[in-house]
């Protein structure tokens, strides 16, 4: 049955016996014709003051049927092919679901790295606030050390009397005054 499909039938001029020559007409359209077509064929393109150029169709081409051996590994090869697609496919699965975690991950991480400099950003802001707060009670106790300073040498030269009253406030006595 494939032999009898393999035959190509003469094209030119409802003509029905078997090909045996391929031809194109110089504008390309190209066609199969017979051994006694070929003449007409001819004919027809110096009438027409065209060219056609015709070859023999190659024999050996001719479709054969294939041997038990050559069906086997076909079917063989075919069976291969379709057991590696198989394999590939689900390769491929396992790579899409791996990606599928592998992103979910580096979301989470991206989460979270957004989370800490947020609260980075706030421990900054409080240190900050700290530091000012620590700078300004430094120096409020240099002034306070600074005041007490005067105060002690001032005392130095106080009246007696106005001396036990400081020497008292500074242990924090009551005076004999009050």
């Amino acid at each position: 049955m494939p032999e009898a499909s393999a035959i190509e039938i003469c094209g030119w001029k409802d003509c029905t016996k078997a090909a045996t020559h391929s031809y194109r007409w110089d504008w390309g359209e190209e066609g199969k014709c017979c051994a006694d077509c070929i003449v007409l064929l001819q004919q027809c393109a110096a009438n027409l003051s065209r060219t056609v150029s015709t070859r023999p169709l190659d024999s050996s081409a001719a479709v054969t049927p294939l041997t038990r051996n050559e069906r086997t590994q076909l079917i063989a090869a075919k069976l291969s092919a379709e057991a590696e697609l198989e394999e590939v496919q689900q390769r491929g699965h396992q790579l899409y679901t791996s990606n599928v975690d592998l992103t979910a991950q580096v979301q989470t991480h991206v989460m979270r790295a957004r989370e800490h400099a947020s609260i980075v950003a706030e421990k900054d802001d409080q240190i900050e606030r700290l530091s000012t707060d620590l700078e300004r009670r430094e120096r409020e106790l240099a002034e306070a050390s600074s005041e007490l300073q005067r105060l002690r040498v001032l005392a130095q030269f106080a009246e007696p009397t106005e001396r036990s009253r400081v020497s008292s406030a500074e242990r924090g006595l009551p005076s004999s005054e009050g």
